[in-house]
């Protein structure tokens, strides 16, 4: 299992890792982790819609997966790959092939509350990444600052 940086996820983010779980099946797997009460309001909500947008930062193109909970803007939550990277590379490939998408629920506290599978919609739009070479520049990521409105990005996916 690759979680050891767990604990270094913020409250307020999503993040990747490998993970092994009890059936021994590796997976790239994804981490919310967020107070006890916007746990508890995502999932009694149980919506959550999935986008991936590609666009270029630095002249390198990159695909956000973008997750949105609860039907609330205020709950979407996005992570950046470069398929340059060796460790986004690894993951991207995972992502392609796996039929279900694990997402596991983390309160502030770095405890899994709860885990879910989800069908893959991330499939597809990866294996476009993956193959295409020319992407649109998006003006809502500023590399140099290195902040990004994720809610802007939702919107042009």
């Amino acid at each position: 299992m690759y979680t050891e940086n767990l604990l270094q996820l913020d409250c307020g983010y999503i993040g990747n890792y490998i993970t092994k779980f009890d059936e021994d099946k590796i997976s790239s797997s994804f981490y919310l982790k967020e107070s006890n009460e916007h746990l508890n309001y995502i999932l009694d909500k149980g919506i959550l819609e999935m986008k991936a947008t590609t666009i270029t930062v630095g002249g390198q193109p990159v695909i956000i997966l973008l997750f949105k909970f609860a039907g609330n803007d205020k709950f979407i939550y996005g992570r950046i790959y470069n398929k340059s990277i060796d460790s986004d590379k690894e993951h991207l490939q995972m992502l392609m092939f796996q039929s279900n998408l694990p997402i596991c629920f983390m309160n502030s506290e770095n405890k899994v509350t709860t885990t879910i599978l989800v069908e893959n919609d991330f499939k597809n739009p990866i294996k476009e990444y993956i193959l295409r070479k020319r992407i649109k520049y998006s003006p809502s990521y500023d590399f140099e600052m290195n902040k990004y409105k994720l809610k802007d990005l939702w919107m042009e996916a």
